[in-house]
């Protein structure tokens, strides 16, 4: 298990996550006509808003269950 940096907000992990969420938004910008474009591109919001909560929780309440679940919470979202 990594030990948690404080200085870092996110994960390697985390940070990657967020970026082909919003890489994939902002290319369902450019399609938006395709059929289930809104959904998918207000998933994507919810899994980067997600993704900051837990970091945020994590920061305030650093628990070592709190960095076990950051270590593998990300892997169904993807």
């Amino acid at each position: 298990m990594k030990a948690c940096n404080p200085e870092k907000f996110l994960s390697l992990e985390e940070g990657l996550t967020i970026g082909m969420a919003v890489l994939f938004n902002l290319l369902i910008l450019l399609f938006m006509h395709i059929r289930q474009a809104h959904d998918i591109f207000v998933l994507n919001m919810l899994i980067t808003a997600a993704i900051l909560l837990v970091a945020y929780v994590h920061r305030r309440f650093p628990h070592a269950w709190m960095q076990f679940f950051r270590d593998w919470y990300v892997l169904p979202h993807s």
